[in-house]
């Protein structure tokens, strides 16, 4: 397995993919992280893509990544150390301005001991950018590594400064401070740093001393008040002391409205606390406190209706409804509960009770276009398309520029097979809004259904052009690629749409023509392993192998898949 990856990224290598190789070599890696051969393999490779590409970003974020790698495996072989200076010198001709690649060279010389050459490389990072806290520790070491204490002591304040939450930089500056016999000082800044305060106040907290952990998370919040995690671990423990009002003001300063609403809720306020989870959008912790809250008052037609809405929210359709009857019980004018009641019924799919909704809201409101639509689109779900076009034509009297019941107006003329009128309603979609995907789309499943390929064709490109990412645009123009036996391009579709199945069937057609193309087969099977067909998958790549047995790359997919 180790040597499959390996020998799948020097043939990738061969072929210029850059990106895949580096994956390989990336899985290699991870299987044996101190191979020295892939390392070597590694460092050839990263050294040729920067000669071709000096300045590509992914290529200076890949030898950033293989730095890290490095120094983190503790590797004995130095030379790959040395080797990654090289390439980071190679990379830095090209970049002199990098922050980054300067301090993986600082890191990388002091691992080799250069310590003085790599205070050279973390000034060219701080002259870039000097609020980098991490930078600033690493020159601290090196520093210290060099007994010059006292400028390391600078470097340490430096990066507690910008961040004081570094425990390595607070044990590394009183290091320092003990090395140069400064013992009081030492002492003394035991008492300033917030983690040793925070440390000791988990201690005591876990030994349930809470009011002398109080006062450590309190003591560390002085010397860091932007600490937001010792906030709310303060607020933590003076919830479970029951000082509620200082928890609730502990977490407003964390920002935590979650946790404040559970104070609030303990409290019994509530309404306050629904809000607090509102912000947060915290619906199951809605649910359960509307719950607490109808146990005092179970005639509360805005605690039902905050339940309801909630449910909804988590897609509880039916309960949702139960608590939308509550609301109607205690509260018959609240015509909104009609509404959100029919969208329940819809998404449960029972468009016939969903209408019946509506019809009561309409008796509200006659003028809300939206419910008109929506019991358009009820109706049309239950294929009444004469009376969904009645719906649709209320809201364009309503709104001639609903841009929404011209393309549903569209869809159920085209199901009454009025193939030229919906034409028309989705021209008119378009003229209001000409960025509207879906009219664009539904223009060209029209033209599809006339055979009219190449035009639809067109449409969906224009779809796809305002909603790169309209998966089903992506299949039908795929479908129209594929009744117009251009299969290659209908592949291409389906690999946008995710549409695997279709894409082995373009295989298999192709394949009927051509049936020793080993490169149609190798994709077959390479579509088959993405739906995890892999005994289908290893009998396409055996075919591949009969007509080109000498194809590293399917030997080792096969071999990687002959392993599930």
């Amino acid at each position: 397995m180790k040597d499959a990856w390996k020998r799948i990224a020097d043939h990738y290598e061969k072929l210029g993919q850059y990106k895949i190789a580096i994956k390989c070599y990336d899985k290699a890696l991870q299987s044996n992280p101190k191979n020295s051969i892939v390392w070597k393999d590694l460092m050839k490779f990263c050294e040729n893509a920067l000669e071709k590409n000096p300045k590509d970003p992914v290529v200076l974020k890949d030898l950033v990544k293989f730095c890290d790698k490095a120094l983190r495996s503790n590797l004995k072989k130095l030379f790959v150390w040395k080797d990654l200076v090289d390439l980071c010198d190679k990379a830095l001709k090209s970049n002199p301005k990098d922050p980054v690649i300067w301090e993986k060279k600082g890191d990388l010389l002091c691992k080799l001991g250069k310590f003085q050459k790599a205070l050279e490389c973390y000034d060219r990072a701080l002259d870039v950018n000097p609020k980098d806290a991490v930078v600033w520790k690493n020159k601290g070491d090196s520093l210290f590594q060099l007994r010059n204490y006292q400028k390391a002591i600078e470097c340490f304040d430096k990066a507690l400064d910008i961040n004081p939450q570094d425990a390595t930089a607070w044990n590394k500056k009183k290091s320092s401070l003990v090395k140069l016999k400064k013992y009081q000082e030492a002492i003394k800044l035991n008492l300033q740093n917030p983690v040793a305060w925070k440390k000791k106040g988990h201690s005591l907290y876990i030994q349930r001393k809470y009011q002398e952990a109080v006062e450590c998370y309190t003591k560390a919040l002085k010397f860091d008040p932007k600490d937001l995690n010792a906030w709310k671990i303060k607020a933590d423990i003076l919830y479970l002391q029951g000082k509620y009002q200082g928890a609730i003001e502990c977490y407003e300063k964390a920002l935590e409205w979650g946790k404040e609403g559970d104070t609030l809720c303990e409290l019994g306020k509530y309404q306050q606390a629904i809000e607090c989870y509102e912000k947060r959008r915290e619906y199951q912790k809605i649910v359960s406190c509307c719950n607490k809250a109808l146990k005092m008052n179970l005639k509360d037609a805005s605690i039902w209706r905050k339940k309801g809405n909630s449910l909804f929210r988590l897609r509880k359709y039916q309960e949702a409804i139960e608590c939308y009857d509550k609301v109607l019980e205690f509260d018959p004018n609240y015509s909104k509960a009609w509404k959100i009641k029919g969208d329940s019924l819809c998404a449960l799919k029972k468009f016939k009770d969903a209408v019946k909704c509506y019809i009561k809201f309409l008796e509200f409101d006659p003028k809300d276009t939206e419910v008109w639509n929506s019991q358009g689109l009820s109706l049309f779900k239950r294929r009444r398309y004469e009376e969904a076009i009645e719906c649709y034509d209320k809201v364009l009297e309503l709104d001639s520029k609903y841009v929404f019941a011209w393309y549903n107006k569209g869809d159920s003329l085209f199901k009454l097979g009025k193939y030229q009128e919906a034409i028309e309603c989705y021209d008119k979609a378009l003229e209001f809004d000409p960025n509207h995907p879906m009219a664009w789309k539904n223009k060209g499943d029209f033209l599809a259904k006339l055979g009219r390929h190449q035009e639809a064709i067109e449409y969906y490109d224009k779809a796809l052009k305002f909603n790169p990412t309209f998966k089903i645009a992506w299949k039908h123009k795929g479908n129209a690629f594929y009744s117009s036996k251009n299969y290659n391009e209908a592949i291409i579709c389906y690999k946008k749409a995710g549409q695997y199945e279709e894409i082995i069937k373009c295989y298999s057609t192709l394949l009927e023509s051509n049936p020793k193309d080993a490169v149609t087969w190798k994709s077959k099977g390479n579509a088959l392993s993405k739906i995890g067909k892999f005994q289908e998958a290893i009998e396409c790549y055996d075919k591949a192998l009969e007509s080109n047995p000498l194809d590293p790359v399917t030997w080792n997919i096969r071999e990687i898949l002959s392993m599930y």
